[in-house]
């Protein structure tokens, strides 16, 4: 059986790999993990404000960020 903490740094570090997919250009395994009616909070820096996004505008940001990433480099460290 896993600890909490042991079972949360795994989903957050399965997290981290399916965003660093983007750069192949893959994002449905990603949005997968949303269902329609999910409600996300997002700190956006350039604007230092907090949006908020529905599970479709989730969505579509991993497309566009898939998109936009294909074919570079990202990792998250």
């Amino acid at each position: 059986m896993l600890r909490m903490e042991d079972e949360i740094a795994a989903k957050v570090h399965r997290m981290r790999e399916l965003h660093e997919k983007f750069s192949q250009g893959h994002y449905q395994e990603m949005n997968d993990n949303y269902s329609d009616h999910f409600i996300g909070r997002l700190y956006m820096p350039a604007e230092d404000k907090v949006l908020t996004f529905t599970g479709e505008e989730i969505k579509q940001g991993n497309q566009q960020a898939a998109d936009y990433y294909h074919g570079k480099e990202l990792k998250f460290i």
